[in-house]
């Protein structure tokens, strides 16, 4: 795909340092961790408010509303930070991207509506509960016009002022869906829709503010929207139900407690995956700014670097998996340990992803992001049945690791520009030497607790050893 000749609309990225492209991945991730935090206080309280059943239906409308509001958004996000420095025109941009959102998110909803009835029949075994399939729908709608403010923000605004964004957003729902929560009874619905009402209240002024003002959308943009960003669709789908299956095979064939230890392992990785996706927010849009004469060099820069942090904070992780599983959920659930190194590996694989998916991305095309997500989660589909059975929680945690590390492969392999270089092949060779040394050292987690924190500690000064030399080859 061509850049537009009279593309000036968006200037070029300022010089910056690793240091400061991971300050602002930072801080791109406390919006998830404040949202992490908001959920994770109001759990209790949600658990004395709401019946085990009525709190099952919360979590499956979310579930319904994550996947609406995917597909709605029609990989958007991607797709605008690619398209506004190759376009003359960022109001007919996003005219055009708020058109196609809108077209995609009336038909989704729409349909949902429709088949209301049959979707409560077929997901929850009860006619009755279409009214929630329904606002499920209306909520996933909220959730891809979120989804274009905060990438308003991301793009027009600052690393801060996103990360308060997403806290305020967050906040907004749950106070909402709390205050339904008390004063009525059977509050399942009305939960969702004051989700819906309050995230609507927030994401509107923001994109108002950060946008650019939309003018009439063209169909020739829309369809540069729809070809970049529709394979990311299955693509971000592909993976929920590759941890679908996983935990649906734990919930079958392990013991009853392993699904819990699973879940408590999986939280713990998700905070190094947190900070993947705070990177992965502010390195986008660095990339497709950047020159295509300086993507792979400034890639190929990055790649050890990066994977030597994320390694190290997995490392780190695995360090004092026993006592943060002690702390965060107590004794009952220390069995998860043994899943945390595969699971913060897991992680670190979704790292080369986000970091060579960006260098994909950049030739104009992400089918082969896509193609390489969805072979990953098939892997995860096929295999978790037989590792589970095999292996049971060990199985369940190398499952997700398989799945994540052959997509990352598979975009390594591809991208040959990237690592046939001398620091790219520096990454490839950090890479393997992390995934040894965990193979290796897994029986850390036994040693004294003064010494794992003290590994752990060497391990971060290190990581921030190696973000400060990186100030000197800046990545211009």
């Amino acid at each position: 795909m061509a850049p537009d000749p009279h593309a000036a609309a968006v200037p070029p990225p300022e010089p910056q340092s690793l240091v400061k492209l991971g300050r602002s991945s930072l801080t791109y991730a406390l919006g998830g961790l404040a949202y992490k935090g908001v959920a994770l206080l109001s759990a209790p309280i949600l658990a004395r408010l709401l019946t085990p059943a009525e709190l099952g239906l919360l979590d499956l409308a979310a579930v319904i509303a994550s996947v609406v509001g995917l597909a709605a958004a029609i990989g958007s996000e991607q797709a605008i930070a690619y398209l506004e420095p190759r376009v003359a025109d960022l109001g007919r941009l996003w005219g055009s991207a708020l058109a196609a959102v809108a077209i995609t998110t009336i038909a989704a909803v729409g349909t949902i509506v429709i088949a209301s009835r049959p979707m409560a029949d077929v997901v929850i075994g009860d006619g009755a509960e279409a009214p929630l399939m329904t606002v499920a729908g209306v909520y996933g709608a909220v959730v891809a016009l979120t989804t274009l403010a905060l990438n308003a923000v991301r793009l027009h605004g600052t690393p801060r002022v996103y990360a308060a964004t997403s806290f305020v957003i967050v906040t907004a729902e749950m106070a909402a869906a709390l205050a339904i929560a008390v004063l009525v009874s059977s509050p399942v619905v009305l939960m969702v829709f004051a989700w819906a009402m309050a995230a609507t209240l927030v994401a509107v002024p923001v994109l108002l503010r950060f946008a650019p003002r939309p003018t009439a959308p063209d169909p020739a943009t829309m369809r540069r929207l729809a070809v970049y960003g529709l394979p990311l669709v299955p693509a971000a789908i592909a993976w929920l139900v590759g941890d679908a299956a996983i935990r649906g095979a734990v919930a079958r064939l392990a013991e009853p407690a392993t699904l819990g230890e699973y879940g408590i392992a999986s939280r713990l990785a998700g905070v190094l995956a947190l900070a993947v996706s705070g990177f992965g927010v502010a390195w986008y849009p660095y990339i497709y700014r950047s020159p295509a004469s300086s993507i792979v060099e400034k890639a190929s820069h990055a790649l050890p670097r990066v994977l030597f942090v994320l390694l190290a904070g997995a490392g780190g992780m695995t360090l004092l998996a026993p006592e943060i599983i002690l702390i965060a959920a107590g004794e009952p659930y220390l069995g998860a340990r043994a899943a945390v190194p595969a699971m913060a590996l897991g992680a670190v694989a979704s790292g080369v992803v986000v970091l060579v998916g960006a260098v994909v991305g950049a030739s104009g095309s992400t089918r082969r992001v896509a193609a390489a997500a969805v072979l990953g989660a098939a892997v995860q589909v096929v295999l978790a049945p037989v590792a589970v059975e095999a292996g049971g929680l060990d199985g369940a945690a190398l499952t997700s690791l398989l799945g994540a590390t052959l997509a990352g492969a598979v975009l390594l392999v591809t991208e040959r520009r990237l690592w046939l270089r001398p620091e790219g092949f520096a990454g490839l060779a950090v890479l393997a030497l992390g995934a040894t040394v965990f193979a290796l050292g897994t029986a850390v987690m036994g040693l004294p607790l003064a010494t794992r924190v003290l590994a752990a500690a060497l391990l971060a000064a290190a990581a921030l050893g190696v973000l400060r030399q990186a100030r000197l080859p800046r990545i211009a």
